[in-house]
């Protein structure tokens, strides 16, 4: 593959990342931080839309490590893609754990 498309690809992974980072935060955090007295179970906590919007990202994600895998010939690229599939594998279940 060359530079022009691997670039352009990794940037776009990279803004999938943070996406899937800020749709998978709990935007209620602070307030425990804040009071540590406050009891999870009395914040209502509606995180359903953050779990679709997650997984749809990570799909994307998905189909673009896919992407990269087959337009890249070398063996160290495909490793690559490998690489940060896993890696985005373990950053939307990390996240989804904290969203459940």
């Amino acid at each position: 593959m060359k530079n022009k498309l691997r670039i352009p690809l990794l940037l776009v992974y990279i803004a999938a990342m943070l996406a899937l980072y800020i749709l998978s935060v709990d935007k209620y955090s602070w307030m425990r931080e804040v009071d540590p007295y406050v009891s999870p179970r009395s914040i209502n906590i509606n995180t359903a839309n953050g779990y679709p919007l997650a997984t749809i990202t990570f799909v994307f994600i998905l189909a673009l490590q896919l992407l990269w895998f087959t337009l890249e010939k070398r063996k160290k690229g495909k490793v690559t893609a490998v690489v940060l599939a896993l890696a985005a594998a373990l950053f939307y279940l990390a996240g989804v754990l904290r969203l459940l």
